[in-house]
């Protein structure tokens, strides 16, 4: 664990987001998160494969979005990491652990935003997270502890000034935050969101990938699925999945290197009109292959 620690405190102090003073605090042993690892996994679903051999890490500290065309797996991915989905074949470890021999621990220490709000719009910000706190906390945790989680929580997502006003009256960024902030009540080492920037205009989605930022260097491990590629930049690793087929695992500027390409729009191109085993071939034959997967234990 203390290797793990210096080496996340050495990511800290490389990143822009936090000075190099405050990253000595930042991170402490008893928050950085489990890695999640998938294994060959593989997932059908109505006698159709989905994920065909998928091996990957998600690593406390880091940022991963799930990229992809239309039904390329994404969302069955991100499902899998959150035990909605049994495997066929393989499997998705929390820590080093099957992920199936832990569920309970592994359930209390995640955190799930979906799509879709899960906050009653009619109610105020700090009505919403009562409630929720009384739904997800345990029964012993007195409302004096609610209250300084919540104002802890609306502190860190910059949601302090709107607490008092109905969800309804929020914009869409904002609401997107509530359902965050919702999740992160109890305080998970694991998020995982699914299309968090959906709907929302450039600017606000720049500042959400700020914000996962900042609770990633926490020590949590974040992933995500996105269908944006405006801001690939600001996060830490790019999973790009075609038809079930994981094509590539890296940055953004590993990926472009790899393809031989300069944008990512034409990465899409070259993926969804090539022969999907010689692309998956000429992955796993690449040093960023031994690198973000073979590197990792997976």
């Amino acid at each position: 664990m203390s290797s793990d620690l210096e080496k996340l405190r050495e990511k800290l102090r490389a990143s822009k987001v936090l000075s190099s003073s405050a990253c000595t605090t930042a991170v402490t042993s008893d928050k950085i998160g489990k890695q999640l690892s998938c294994l060959g996994l593989t997932i059908s679903l109505s006698g159709r494969e989905i994920l065909k051999q998928v091996s990957v890490t998600f690593k406390p500290g880091e940022i991963t979005a799930i990229l992809g065309p239309s039904g390329s797996g994404k969302s069955t991915l991100l499902k899998s990491l959150i035990s909605l989905y049994t495997p066929d074949a393989g499997s998705v470890l929390y820590g080093k652990a099957d992920m199936k021999t832990c569920l309970d621990e592994f359930r209390a220490n995640m955190g799930y935003v979906p799509q879709d709000d899960i906050i009653h719009r009619s109610l105020t910000v700090v009505k919403a997270l009562y409630y929720s706190s009384k739904l997800r906390l345990e029964s012993s945790v007195s409302d004096d502890e609610i209250g300084t989680r919540i104002d802890t929580v609306l502190n860190k997502l910059l949601l302090s000034e709107r607490k008092n006003l109905k969800i309804n009256k929020l914009s869409g960024g904002q609401r997107k935050r509530v359902n965050i902030a919702v999740e992160l009540l109890a305080d998970p080492e694991t998020l995982i969101l699914d299309e968090p920037a959906s709907g929302l205009d450039p600017g606000t989605e720049s500042d959400l990938l700020d914000l996962l930022r900042k609770l990633a260097l926490e020590g949590r491990t974040i992933a995500m699925t996105t269908h944006s590629m405006e801001f690939l930049n600001k996060v830490d690793k790019i999973i790009f999945l075609v038809e079930g087929v994981l094509l590539f695992a890296g940055t953004l500027e590993q990926m472009l290197d790899h393809f031989k390409l300069d944008h990512v729009s034409d990465v899409y191109k070259k993926v969804c009109g090539g022969n999907l085993n010689e692309l998956r071939r000429d992955y796993e034959r690449s040093s960023y292959y031994r690198l973000h997967c073979l590197s990792r234990g997976v």
